[in-house]
């Protein structure tokens, strides 16, 4: 028999059993639901309102009693609008009362009328009172209008206890209903469960001996194949889908032992020219290095038959500027990754060039530099604009032989976003000047790039001394 039909038919017969059992629970959780509305919406009502018939009836007796013995006309009226009060709540409690008597209970009529006629004879007998004690010298006729309300009380309490009992009654006997109700459904369910467990373990049995054969075999073939043995071969006879599948296997690992074998020989060609492409690149980035080199050689002996001081200026700070880019292509061609560089070498390096070129040894150098990669695209301008920031504030931040301070931070601040920050503790840049206006070049490039090339924001900071901090996002 076909694998498939096995377990169809040990689906089917364990879907009827889980059918039954989530019928059987269906109608269960029915029954039991219509039992506890009739408790919600018949028994317990009619406690609810005996209880608010009983309560309101004591409270208007305890009122009424109160102004009989009270001299305090405040008191008085306050209890007599208690007294209402109570009144009207107890009219709107005979009204529901009455109508889930006459709807749910027509056998408790009798009980209604005599708890209504008792309560109605109290209310009298409470009015007559309060008109006797506004009378005044009525002492003889209270006294015996008082007893009579007492003995009323008495028989409205029994009354009322005899019908809240038999209330008490009802709500047990359903209660009762209701656990019987679940005891059943919960028998059932678990005789249903039982059964659904005996049979889904019969059939997975019966289906685990008739494949544990041919999955064996197969497990030990895959074991094999995992191992490098592609020669590996399944012979199964089931007439099933296993049979089939041993067969596909077969072609599989045949078709995966060529396929293997090409991809060896491709991966050796590939790795051969990935080699060839990396000695090129890196031969590149070493030539540019080198050219680099030699157009700032050339800007040196061009400055040495340079007199005029400003020309001699403008050639050391364009050999910087090459320095830095010729910095990046060094470090390419020296790096295991040739598409990035490791800024803390860099940046340290760039920054030890610079304070040779131009510190008279008066200036500190503080770094704070994280060990990250940064892309070449990215490295360049940031280069760039280290070398203007650099040379500006060794240039100009601290004149005369000024002592001070220079602090380069670079730091990665999550979601592939970087900061850049260059400060001194130097004379600073006049207040009026506008670093996008300005005719410098070196403040003018570092301006360009920050925010046409790095697309970052930059900030200047002019509080104590100079900062420019640049925030960017990289690739």
């Amino acid at each position: 028999m076909k694998i498939v039909y096995k377990l169809i038919m040990g689906f089917l017969v364990i879907s009827i059993l889980m059918g039954f059992l989530v019928y059987n629970g269906y109608n269960g959780a029915i029954s039991i639901k219509n039992q506890y509305d009739r408790v919600a919406d018949e028994t317990l009502p009619v406690f609810e309102n005996q209880n608010i018939i009983k309560f309101s009836v004591i409270q208007i007796i305890h009122d009424t009693q109160e102004i009989i013995v009270s001299e305090d006309k405040i008191i008085s009226d306050k209890k007599k609008q208690e007294i209402v009060q109570a009144k009207l709540i107890l009219e709107k409690s005979f009204e529901k009362y009455e109508i889930l008597v006459n709807t749910f209970f027509p056998d408790e009529t009798e009980i209604l009328q005599n708890i209504r006629t008792n309560s109605h004879d109290i209310m009298g007998l409470s009015s007559e009172l309060i008109y006797l004690k506004e009378q005044g010298n009525k002492e003889l006729e209270i006294q015996e209008k008082e007893l009579e309300l007492d003995n009323r009380e008495k028989e409205f309490l029994n009354i009322v206890d005899i019908a809240l009992e038999q209330e008490r009654v009802e709500l047990n006997e359903r209660t009762e209903d209701v656990n019987d109700t679940i005891k059943r459904i919960l028998f059932s369910s678990l005789l249903i469960g039982f059964i659904s467990f005996v049979v889904a373990i019969s059939i997975g049995l019966y289906i685990s001996r008739s494949l544990h054969t041919t999955i064996s075999k197969l497990k030990n073939a895959t074991h094999e194949i995992s191992n490098g043995n592609l020669d590996t071969k399944i012979e199964i006879n089931s007439k099933d889908e296993i049979e089939d599948l041993s067969i596909a296997f077969n072609q599989m690992t045949q078709d995966l032992k060529t396929s293997i074998n090409e991809h060896k020989i491709a991966n050796r060609q590939i790795q051969k020219s990935l080699q060839e492409k990396e000695v090129l690149l890196r031969e590149i980035h070493h030539r540019v290095k080198n050219n680099m080199q030699i157009i700032s050689s050339l800007l040196l002996l061009s400055s040495q038959n340079i007199e005029d001081k400003k020309f001699i200026e403008i050639l050391g700070d364009s050999q910087n500027r090459i320095h830095s880019m010729a910095l990046i292509h060094e470090k390419l061609y020296q790096s295991e990754n040739l598409a990035q560089i490791n800024m803390n070498e860099y940046i340290n390096d760039m920054a030890s060039n610079l304070f040779n070129s131009y510190s008279k040894g008066n200036v500190k150098l503080e770094q704070d530099v994280e060990i990250c990669p940064l892309n070449i695209d990215y490295a360049i301008p940031c280069g760039l604009i280290i070398n203007e920031l650099i040379t500006n504030s060794l240039k100009y931040a601290f004149p005369e032989g000024r002592n001070g301070t220079i602090k380069i931070a670079f730091k990665s601040i999550g979601s592939n976003m970087f900061q850049l920050s260059i400060s001194d503790d130097g004379i600073g840049i006049p207040g009026d000047m506008d670093i996008r206006e300005t005719k410098s070049l070196g403040l003018h490039l570092v301006t360009s790039l920050a925010e046409n090339q790095l697309h970052g924001k930059l900030i200047l900071n002019r509080d104590r001394g100079t900062e420019f901090q640049i925030v960017f996002k990289g690739v």
